[in-house]
């Protein structure tokens, strides 16, 4: 199906390389052998066909859950910019709060920096694990959004109270 400007639209272009895929490792010829006996075949490719068709359950299943982690996955990328953004805006303004800080002659410690650069890589980190772990269905803006948000404020107020000479 195309758009109304013409352009295949992305979910098209996702079906199509799904269903190349499914073709082109073999799946497809071997969902119809099993399915489909042909008379005359030797009793040890019968005997493995109706192994497949008993763990058959089992792995549709297996299949479900790669496209569902394949899934998560695409998502945990497309959220990565969010991140990126969220920390270029907080060392912009962190950077600009420190040289206010410096030129106006405050006190300087390093206490908190040292202890809000050990924040940022779990704010990273945690919210993919959670997203990627989690058995039940969770909607990624709940997910990757709060923590993207702290981390850049978190980066802000690192860079902020960053002591030395850049």
């Amino acid at each position: 199906m195309a758009s109304s400007t013409g352009h295949p639209r992305l979910w098209d272009w996702t079906q199509e390389g799904a269903r190349l895929a499914y073709r082109w490792t073999g799946l497809e010829r071997l969902i119809t052998w099993v399915v489909t006996p042909t008379p005359g075949e030797p009793s040890g490719t019968d005997m493995l066909r109706r192994t497949l068709l008993r763990v058959g359950d089992y792995l549709l299943a297996a299949a479900q859950m790669t496209q569902l982690v394949g899934v998560r996955l695409a998502v945990v990328l497309l959220s990565l910019p969010a991140f990126a953004t969220a920390a270029l805006m907080g060392i912009l303004d962190g950077l600009v709060q420190r040289d206010l800080r410096r030129f106006g002659g405050a006190v300087e410690s390093s206490f908190l920096y040292h202890h809000l650069k050990k924040l940022l890589s779990p704010l990273i980190g945690v919210p993919i694990l959670v997203y990627l772990a989690s058995p039940w269905p969770l909607h990624p803006t709940a997910v990757f959004v709060p923590p993207a948000l702290a981390f850049g404020w978190i980066m802000q107020r690192t860079l902020a109270r960053f002591k030395k000479y850049l």
